[in-house]
């Protein structure tokens, strides 16, 4: 005679069902998320790649007018942000998704920066498309005191000096001091040498004047013509913890990325930060070429000049 199974039999079948559902439901969500959200950027990629395309060939067909700056990606055209126009001739070949972008940004070397982008209503990460501003040469990718060389106005070598976890950006600064024919070699970081506590003036704010009324923050941006990066001037804070001590303590930094390409008998001696002595006016906190962070006396600006921080997008550093 055939014996069915029991209840029992039974109850433990639908169990054990349900425990491997239970494991493998969540598992195959993920996967068809994963395949989704896969699809997404493939699409988005595609499409920033027609964007680069549409541009080069526009650029050959037009050898006389130039694509750089701002500007906002819809379907198969490109809108100038300044004017709210599309470029006439510009077509981007794109079969896929209706794509838009809130912000285009082709800048110098024909990087393509992508951000605010959506595709079929679903905003995905931003992209880069060409060589990234700022490449990496040593350390690990966007990490504190990794090396890279970022392409400003030319080939410059910058380290992270910053990198806030839960910020876009991120904060490097140059390996030397700066000076052209407008910025000296040496400076003072007031805008009067410090003679009182009423006009010596933090340099680091941009817009302010520098001794004979040059606004070195501004020329510094000019010079490295790229409307996507922040020059500013490193505070003792910033240098100090990126050694990991506390600039209060007046430490000795261990790191040369800190402190090199500095004179010990001649200019540049040292970089003045943006940091003031709180209890003294007429001094300021300066990093020296034997990696010493102290304060000193602004009138001396004999040896002493200043460092330029970068603050840019980390989606534009590999």
């Amino acid at each position: 005679m055939k014996k069915g199974f029991t209840l029992i039999e039974l109850l433990a079948v639908i169990v054990i069902l349900a425990i491997i559902a239970l494991i493998a439901v969540p598992i195959v969500l993920n996967i068809i998320n994963d395949a989704r959200e896969s699809g997404y950027k493939r699409s988005i990629d595609n499409y920033g790649k027609a964007v680069e395309q549409a541009i080069a060939t526009y650029q050959i067909n037009h050898p006389n007018e130039e694509i750089k700056g701002l500007y906002k990606a819809e379907d198969d055209k490109l809108i100038d942000s300044a004017t709210g126009d599309p470029i006439e001739g510009l077509s981007i070949n794109y079969d896929g998704s209706r794509m838009s972008s809130k912000r285009v940004v082709v800048y110098e070397n024909g990087t393509i920066y992508m951000s605010g982008c959506s595709v079929g209503g679903h905003s995905v990460v931003d992209y880069t498309y060409g060589t990234p501003l700022c490449e990496l040469q040593d350390g690990t990718s966007k990490e504190v005191s990794s090396k890279y060389i970022c392409h400003l106005d030319k080939d410059r070598i910058f380290y992270v000096l910053e990198n806030n976890k839960s910020s876009e950006n991120i904060s490097l600064i140059m390996d030397r001091n700066f000076t052209d024919s407008y910025v000296p070699v040496t400076t003072a970081w007031c805008t009067d040498g410090g003679s009182n506590n009423t006009t010596c003036k933090n340099i680091n704010t941009t817009g302010e004047t520098a001794p004979e009324g040059k606004d070195y923050i501004g020329h510094i941006t000019e010079v490295f013509n790229n409307s996507e990066v922040t020059v500013s001037f490193p505070t003792a804070s910033q240098v100090a913890l990126a050694d990991g001590k506390n600039y209060l303590d007046y430490p000795t930094l261990s790191q040369s990325w800190l402190y090199g390409n500095l004179n010990s008998s001649s200019a540049p001696y040292g970089y003045w930060t943006a940091s003031p002595r709180v209890d003294g006016s007429n001094h300021a906190w300066l990093v020296s070429y034997n990696g010493l962070v102290f304060n000193y006396n602004v009138s001396n600006d004999n040896y002493t000049g200043v460092r330029p921080v970068i603050t840019i997008s980390k989606s534009l550093l590999d």
